[in-house]
């Protein structure tokens, strides 16, 4: 069975911020470069509970990028901590969130724990998490529930984010080799 994916360029340019949704999905993407940020952060998703990924040029060779994954309770709060941290320079960020505003701080503990173990594993991007945090404690149902939302996720950083880099600009894709190598039944803790 198929799966419905709206883009909604929120500036309405090619290569600008980005909303995305799959259809009977409950969460929702938005995307967008460090300098719009301003532009943007005012929006109702930057208030919601959720987990986000940050992007930058890598410290070592040895990488293409750098990828910071965290949680917040309020995503807009967090990365206007980031955005004043001179520890954090990062260029591009995405973040999820849910359409119904419901992700607990548990839920969202353990899909940023999923996250980063994923990208841990996969050994293709310079991680830029001091730790790798255990998972938490939820009910059978919860992590149906928060697998479900992965791959939603994992879905949106594929469709959203590896369109190429535009004419004239360089390292623009926020591609996530991370959890694309080598499969993603290969990555599942």
């Amino acid at each position: 069975m198929g799966k419905k994916l709206t883009i909604y360029m929120i500036d309405g340019t090619e290569y600008g911020p980005r909303l995305g949704e799959i259809g009977n999905w409950v969460g929702k993407a938005l995307y967008a470069q460090r300098a719009s940020l301003t532009k943007i952060i005012n929006r109702e998703e930057f208030n919601n509970p959720g987990i986000y990924c940050l992007k930058g040029d890598p410290s070592s060779e040895s990488y293409e990028e750098k990828i910071y994954i965290g949680e917040a309770e309020n995503v807009g709060n967090r990365i206007k901590q980031h955005l004043v941290d001179s520890k954090k320079d990062f260029k591009e960020i995405i973040f999820f969130t849910s359409k119904d505003e419901l992700l607990t701080k548990t839920q969202i503990k353990y899909l940023e724990s999923r996250l980063i173990v994923m990208a841990i594993k996969a050994k293709t991007a310079e991680i830029e998490n001091g730790n790798s945090p255990s998972l938490p404690r939820l009910h059978e149902a919860d992590i149906s529930d928060m697998e479900y939302f992965l791959e939603g996720v994992l879905a949106q950083l594929c469709l959203l984010l590896l369109p190429g880099v535009p004419p004239g600009e360089e390292n623009f894709s926020f591609s996530f080799h991370w959890w694309l190598s080598p499969t993603l039944a290969d990555l599942q803790i």
